[in-house]
């Protein structure tokens, strides 16, 4: 693990030349870090937390019962899917693949598939599969299989309205 600061990482994509929001540059940045800001991981139980919360690990994040807490859905993805009628929608990040399918395809049914860079995923043999394991960055793409080939491109995230978090067409 390597702690970072947000700052830093900012300074370095304005530097570089790259887009903040994209995880390849938060990743260019960490190759740049000296070896010697690494920290251990998993932390010992009595060792300050890596989150720098100030507490011990153990009482922190460290604490059972801590990784089953949901992570808030930070963002909605705008898709693109390309097709024989185009639609563009509006989607919770972390929408499961079963209702990403309900979204695209509302009135279909029966066996459908979304195919990635490394294989295929089958949504009837992995429905808590979410949309942010097939692309979580604008411009990342997947294939949609249902009848016929669809492919689905994220335009971009926006931050998520508390109002508003429902799935839809735009």
């Amino acid at each position: 693990m390597v702690a970072i600061d947000l700052a830093e990482v900012d300074a370095f994509a304005k530097r570089t030349g790259r887009d903040l929001r994209r995880r390849s540059t938060r990743l260019a940045y960490l190759s740049t870090l000296p070896d010697r800001d690494a920290i251990s991981w998993p932390p010992e139980r009595n060792t300050p937390c890596w989150c720098t919360s100030q507490r011990k690990y153990k009482k922190c994040c460290g604490r059972p019962g801590f990784r089953d807490q949901p992570v808030p859905d930070r963002g909605r993805a705008i898709l693109r899917v390309d097709g024989p009628q185009p639609l563009r929608v509006q989607v919770p990040s972390k929408i499961r693949l079963d209702r990403l399918h309900a979204v695209i395809d509302a009135d279909a049914g029966g066996h459908y598939s979304f195919s990635i860079q490394d294989g295929e995923i089958d949504a009837d043999r992995a429905p808590h599969a979410t949309l942010s394991q097939l692309a979580s960055e604008p411009g990342q793409s997947f294939g949609y299989h249902h009848g016929r080939d669809h492919r689905v491109t994220v335009e971009e995230i926006v931050p998520v309205d508390p109002a508003d978090n429902q799935p839809r067409a735009i």
